[in-house]
């Protein structure tokens, strides 16, 4: 499933200048996910993470990606296996969304939804 990473698709919209895309393919109890971001303003990332709700929902996190103290990269990239339950795995298939949380801005994020 490819996405487009937005920081409008968050909830509520960010005003993060950074923007990127990812690829997730769920094989039942296995994700696996390529995201890339271009962060030309140097955001500070601290988190990458699934979650669940629907679209314009802020839900909780049902999968943790990244997590760390803080990073700046221009261009931040992430890819791997992640394993799952497979029940979460289908329904991540009906409806995926995915998060990168920065703290620069403090709320800002750049989010994606998976297109249908």
């Amino acid at each position: 499933m490819p996405a487009e990473l937005r920081p409008g698709y968050e909830v509520p919209p960010s005003t993060s200048l950074a923007f990127g895309a990812a690829f997730v393919q769920v094989d039942g109890a296995t994700l696996r996910l390529a995201v890339a971001i271009a962060n030309l303003s140097r955001e500070t990332f601290v988190a990458d993470h699934i979650h669940r709700a629907v679209a314009g929902v802020n839900g909780p996190v049902v999968v943790p990606l990244f997590s760390s103290p803080g990073v700046a990269p221009r261009l931040f990239f992430q890819a791997g296996p992640v394993a799952i339950d497979p029940a979460l795995g289908a329904e991540i298939c009906g409806d995926p969304r995915e998060s990168t949380s920065t703290t620069t801005p403090p709320s800002a994020r750049a989010a994606r939804r998976a297109g249908s």
